[in-house]
């Protein structure tokens, strides 16, 4: 989706926890659009965070980015 100058995703998804107990992902990213703007954008830089539900709560945060590499 794009608002307020930045494309975000979000969703949730079943998986697994390291000792193999269910558990629900959800993954979240923003990528705002670069100043000034190419036409195409050929590199987006973002953040992203995966949070983990019980029993293995936990949260990562990292740096995503995405490159134009053809047409």
């Amino acid at each position: 989706m794009f608002a307020d100058g930045a494309w975000s995703y979000q969703i949730s998804e079943p998986g697994r926890c390291p000792d193999g107990r269910p558990t629900v992902v959800h993954d979240r990213a923003e990528f705002a659009l670069p100043v000034p703007a190419s036409d195409p954008i050929e590199k987006l830089t973002g953040k992203r965070q995966l949070t983990t539900d019980a029993p293995c709560a936990g949260t990562t945060d990292g740096t995503v980015l995405v490159e134009r590499i053809g047409d």
